[in-house]
């Protein structure tokens, strides 16, 4: 009868954990621990990424998302609450605050619509230092590839962290934005 009951109670620490680990990381991935339950709503981000907007269906080999991607309505879509809590991702090498020092990255406090190497205070790499000679800006759009493919946008780029979900650089964006 003991053998029976360690059995039980190791049985049932095992699924315990087995959910703990689940849900953190289904936690970890959306930062909601249950799937959220809309009805009929549709996701606007995802809505246009389907195959009928665009053609991200087709993705290469290293599951990087087509471009064909209608990025008003997936710019649109962000949420800066969300992406503030994205932007913690980016913590051990940006800061946010206004007149906060630069770490390894620029300090990111009103970034978007400015000038690409937007501080004299940073060392900026060749690839963008050029970016901002030609005079070119952090748009919407140019944050959104930059920060899907750093060393794509910008080869030789310092940058290595890449957001691959489409959703979440929209997010990232739209925190970034209220930054102001």
């Amino acid at each position: 009868m003991k053998n029976l009951m360690r059995v039980f109670i190791v049985t049932v620490l095992a699924a315990d954990l087995f959910a703990i680990v689940y849900f953190t990381g289904h936690y970890v991935n959306t930062g909601h621990f249950l799937p959220a339950q809309h009805g009929n709503e549709t996701n606007p981000v995802l809505a246009a990424l389907t195959p009928e907007t665009a053609e991200a269906s087709d993705s290469d080999a290293s599951g990087v998302e087509a471009k064909n991607v209608d990025m008003s309505v997936v710019l649109a879509a962000g949420d800066p609450t969300l992406g503030q809590k994205i932007s913690n991702k980016c913590k051990a090498c940006h800061t946010f605050d206004s007149g906060a020092p630069n770490k390894t990255g620029p300090n990111l406090w009103n970034v978007v619509g400015g000038p690409i190497a937007h501080l004299d205070s940073f060392s900026y790499s060749s690839a963008l230092a050029k970016r901002h000679e030609a005079g070119d800006t952090w748009t919407e759009e140019n944050l959104y590839h930059f920060l899907e493919n750093p060393k794509d946008f910008a080869p030789g780029t310092k940058m290595v962290l890449k957001i691959r979900k489409s959703e979440e650089r929209a997010h990232l964006i739209a925190y970034l934005k209220t930054l102001k």
